[in-house]
């Protein structure tokens, strides 16, 4: 309104001194000739100046003045929402504005007044019912944080503060991440976060355990997200109890004192009361040290119970709930890179569902590959296996192994960088599973094996077990004479298997050997050797599907080198006997020098006597033939059910062998070797078998 008033006057003012200045030069031309008219011009000239300044004033005054009034007016009913005692302009040129603008304003008055009291009871109403929130909040065994999508905290509880341990990093507007461990809070958001984005009835996690920074304590929390547009857009609420013993320094100071520090004492009492009691020449004083060493002994053996039971107290905290593989590679994968992790996560195969705490078996896997990238590894693949009982995890890179030493001290190491107060081995245990290391034609390989999932889900059927491939890499020394005449039927035969954790002779070990003996023609199922083995290893799954021989059968067994020279013994003086022999005879001969023995006998394969006897195009695996010549495998994969096959099928291949005119060991020998090369042609590509 001001700058309308300064252009108004503006213009008149300047259309004033335009007239005055044109009167001022008609009455100076016109004075020499006609000086009355010159004056009157002059006279006009100045009354147009005048009247040009009145209608300025005027329109100032009934219309301008007016107008800035009702400006005035209106900003104070929409400051203040009153009308207040208001003056309206009495003198105008404005018509019925000025009434219509004050109707107007009195409507935005009592609109604004209304809504004021609207305000008013809502206000009263949303205190009444955060204070009865409060109320019941308070009451809550629970705790409850609020938070935005980005962490602050908009509302917690006292329950929330209890158990927290009254932090000084809660409060509003502070960020929840500051008293709950980050690493495992921000993957399960992201993990709810991504399930949600797929499936918009996902609103929430399953229970996980978080640690409370300031503490120490292990608490079980359940994330929901607030918000659809993004998913958890608008926040997330955290449900937090007591998951169980408060952790300090690790596995806790009851474990610790378990453990550490009140074995030791027990210990050195019960070596004090032995020699003591060696040293003692009173009967008394023997018999009062032999009772104290009994019972510390008896009180040792029960804190180590005692500590054992306290270590799966509290890893059983953690609740293990079903998860794809895929979604644990996809968020392995970002943790890696955040971390500034300097090597590449590759995926293989399908993904597969396990039962598992995604956020600690993360950091397991996390850290692994952290000391990974540490000596200098750039390349993993992480995959997955069915197995009948669960799923293994497997990661493999290129690049340097890890020695046992060196192994064993990272799976002792607790992962306090990651947010965790355990070890990977104490994660392991509580997900069941024992994690080992394998080697590979480019690297190593971490083998992990997890529960399977609680619920159904879509998941790929195990394959069929593949045959074992066929082995000619054996050679045997030319016999002697007194062998080379001897008839078949006469010859003692001794019939074994081997059971192996895989197919490596250099890299794998023996864990099962069985053998049994065929005198004159006929099995002697009496007669029999059947030993488990310790193979120092742990046994791979994939091997567990064959044979079913798990690393809790094996343990307390003898080494390999024992039971092979047992073996030797049994076998003394017999010819040796195998399905496929090359292969089980490869590791007999692997422990010959550590058990001091040496297998020189003659050795016979059925596999390559039955290729002689039939077609050797045909299947000559201990299925195929045991079928052909009518015989039912009784425990098939396992080396004493398979040796007793093999035996059988041996009794009916020596009438076979004497029907074709071949009644010596030594002809027997040679009608096999003549199997070897065309077996080995016929196993070859036939672009290698062609030459090309």
């Amino acid at each position: 309104m001001r700058d309308s008033r300064r252009l108004v006057f503006a213009v008149g003012g300047a259309l004033a001194l335009a007239c005055l200045a044109l009167a001022i030069f008609a009455s100076a031309a016109l004075h020499a000739t006609a000086p009355r008219q010159g004056t009157a011009a002059l006279g006009l000239g100045a009354l147009l100046a005048v009247a040009i300044l009145g209608t300025a004033v005027l329109v100032d005054v009934f219309l301008l003045a007016p107008a800035r009034l009702l400006a005035r007016l209106a900003e104070v009913v929409l400051a203040t929402g009153r009308l207040g005692h208001l003056s309206w302009p009495e003198r105008h040129l404005l018509g019925a504005l000025p009434l219509r603008v004050r109707a107007l304003v009195e409507q935005v008055a009592r609109a604004e007044e209304r809504l004021s009291e609207e305000r008013a009871r809502a206000r009263a109403a949303a205190e009444a019912d955060r204070r009865r929130l409060a109320a019941i909040l308070k009451d809550v065994g629970e705790g409850l944080i609020h938070a935005t999508s980005d962490g602050r905290i908009l509302l917690y509880n006292d329950a929330a503060v209890t158990l927290l341990g009254v932090p000084a990093g809660l409060g509003l507007g502070r960020s929840v991440f500051e008293v709950l461990a980050r690493e495992t809070l921000a993957h399960h958001l992201d993990l709810v976060r991504r399930l949600a984005r797929g499936d918009a009835s996902v609103r929430g996690s399953e229970p996980f355990i978080v640690t409370a920074t300031e503490t120490g304590r292990l608490l079980r929390c359940r994330l929901s997200l607030i918000g659809d547009d993004p998913p958890g857009g608008e926040g997330f609420v955290l449900v937090l109890a007591q998951a169980g013993v408060p952790v300090s320094g690790g596995t806790g100071r009851l474990l610790d004192q378990l453990e550490t520090g009140w074995r030791g004492p027990v210990a050195a009492i019960r070596a004090a009361a032995e020699v003591l009691r060696e040293n003692s020449s009173d009967e008394q004083t023997a018999w009062f040290t032999r009772v104290v060493v009994e019972e510390t002994a008896r009180l040792e053996h029960l804190m180590c119970d005692l500590a054992a039971e306290a270590r799966a107290m509290v890893l059983q905290q953690w609740p293990l709930y079903d998860v794809a593989t895929s979604d644990l590679a996809e968020v392995l994968s970002e943790r890696l890179a955040a971390r500034g992790i300097a090597i590449q996560l590759g995926v293989e195969g399908e993904s597969a569902w396990a039962s598992a705490d995604s956020g600690t078996l993360l950091a397991l896997l996390a850290s692994f590959l952290d000391h990974l990238a540490r000596k200098g590894v750039k390349n993993a693949v992480l995959s997955a296996r069915n197995r009948a009982n669960g799923v293994t995890l497997r990661l493999a890179w290129q690049g340097p192994l890890l020695e046992r030493p060196e192994f064993e001290s990272w799976l002792s190491a607790r992962l306090e960088a990651w947010g965790l107060p355990f070890t990977p081995r104490e994660i392991a245990e509580r997900h069941g599973s024992e994690p080992w290391l394998a080697t590979s034609s480019a690297g190593g390989v971490l083998h992990l094996p997890l529960p399977p999932p609680t619920g159904a889900h879509q998941v790929r059927a195990l394959p069929a077990l593949p045959a074992r491939p066929e082995f000619y890499d054996f050679e045997l020394e030319a016999l002697p004479a007194d062998l080379e005449r001897q008839p078949l039927r006469q010859a003692s035969y001794v019939v074994f298997d081997c059971e192996t954790t895989g197919l490596d002779v250099e890299h794998d070990e023996l864990i099962q050997l069985a053998a049994v003996r065929v005198v004159n023609g006929r099995v002697l199922y009496g007669e029999v050797f059947d030993c488990l083995v310790d193979p120092g290893r742990p046994i791979p799954e994939t091997s567990i599907r064959f044979h079913g021989i798990t690393a809790d059968m094996v343990v307390g067994k003898p080494p390999p080198e024992v039971v092979v020279a047992r073996f030797a013994r049994f076998a003394q003086g017999s010819v040796l006997v195998a399905h496929n022999a090359a292969f089980d005879l490869s590791f007999l001969r692997k422990y010959e020098e550590r058990a001091g023995v040496r297998f020189d006998q003659p050795v016979l394969d059925t596999l390559l006597i039955a290729a002689f006897l039939e077609d050797h195009r045909g299947d000559h695996s201990l299925d195929g033939v045991a079928a052909r010549l009518g015989i039912a495998i009784r425990g098939r994969h396992t080396a004493l059910g398979d040796s007793v096959a093999t035996a059988e099928i041996l009794v009916r291949l020596l009438s076979m062998l004497e029907a074709r005119g071949i009644t010596t060991l030594g002809e027997a020998i040679r009608a096999s070797r003549s199997m070897v090369e065309i077996r080995r042609q016929r196993a070859r590509p036939p672009e290698v078998a062609g030459g090309v």
